[in-house]
């Protein structure tokens, strides 16, 4: 099956990644958020993984964003993050027991160097490299709905006051700054990203 699946929990850089790869590697692709599927034969699974509190404080401000009628309080961040630090550890735990068959990349990585996470990937999953992807990656442009929507916009824009207050409450949770360390940790460990190639 020539398709890469990039797995990872919301708001980590599935679709950047999936539109990336697409102008690098020769392949189809798919982007989800299905933590059960790690492990799944015959997948080239790919899975990226944002420091949590940046990933939940994003998300939070995305349902908030699309959704006017919640009202933003300090007790319902503080649900939807213990609720989200669960779901994120789905995709710790799937990524760590099949870390031999999954690509796993560090979003701050995958920002700071592309392309050649994309070489690597090729070379990984025996995807073929497009022809002259170098000149079609610095032809890409992020522009339009998919990219600053403000409702679901994938490129970084100005926080707003509210989003500031949503990350400085998931930031100060405990079990965020644990669920953190554990994200560092595993990084560290599993990172599937080799920069000399």
């Amino acid at each position: 099956m020539n398709q890469i699946i990039y797995n990872s929990f919301p708001r980590s850089g599935n679709v950047y990644a999936g539109y990336v790869g697409s102008h690098i590697i020769w392949s189809n692709y798919a982007t989800v958020h299905i933590p059960q599927i790690f492990g799944t034969k015959d997948l080239d699974m790919i899975s990226i993984f944002r420091k949590p509190e940046d990933a939940i404080a994003s998300l939070i401000n995305k349902r908030l964003e699309s959704n006017k009628h919640i009202t933003v309080s300090i007790e319902g961040i503080q649900r939807q993050s213990k609720n989200l630090r669960d779901e994120y550890k789905q995709y710790l735990d799937g990524a760590v027991m099949h870390n031999k068959s999954t690509y796993i990349i560090n979003f701050d990585s995958l920002i700071n160097n592309p392309v050649k996470h994309f070489v690597d990937i090729s070379n990984r999953f025996k995807k073929p490299l497009l022809k002259d992807y170098e000149e079609s990656f610095n032809s890409l442009t992020f522009s339009g709905k998919l990219w600053e929507d403000q409702y679901d916009g994938h490129v970084p824009r100005e926080k707003d006051a509210t989003r500031l207050f949503i990350e400085d409450v998931v930031g100060s949770m405990e079990c965020i700054r644990h669920l953190n360390d554990e994200y560092t940790s595993f990084i560290k460990e599993y990172e599937s990203y080799s920069p000399l190639i």
